[in-house]
């Protein structure tokens, strides 16, 4: 289950005026943390058609919470190959889109 802490920044970063808002993430659940990487529908619109890097964009970043981060945009093959060089506990692979 998530946290009370948790549930409440879902609530307050993710919630709709009025319909669905669907993002895309992984939970780590021992660090208590929601890497996120992908938003596809913001209060019941469907943002799928929008090219990748515009949806990322509109992913939560100016939010201030120990429990959301937003994984990094890698756009060129070296910076995804130092990804998969690094032994990092937060780095488990890469999201491909």
């Amino acid at each position: 289950l998530l946290s009370e802490p948790m549930a409440r920044e879902l609530r307050r970063l993710l919630a709709p005026e009025s319909d669905w808002t669907v993002v895309e993430g992984e939970w780590l659940k021992a660090k208590d943390l929601i890497y996120l990487f992908d938003f596809l529908k913001e209060d019941g619109k469907s943002l799928e058609r929008l090219p990748f890097a515009e949806r990322w964009k509109k992913l939560p970043r100016a939010y201030l919470s120990p429990h959301f981060k937003t994984l990094p945009l890698i756009t060129k093959l070296d910076a995804c190959l130092r990804v998969f060089a690094d032994d990092g506990e937060d780095v488990e692979g890469l999201v491909f889109k």
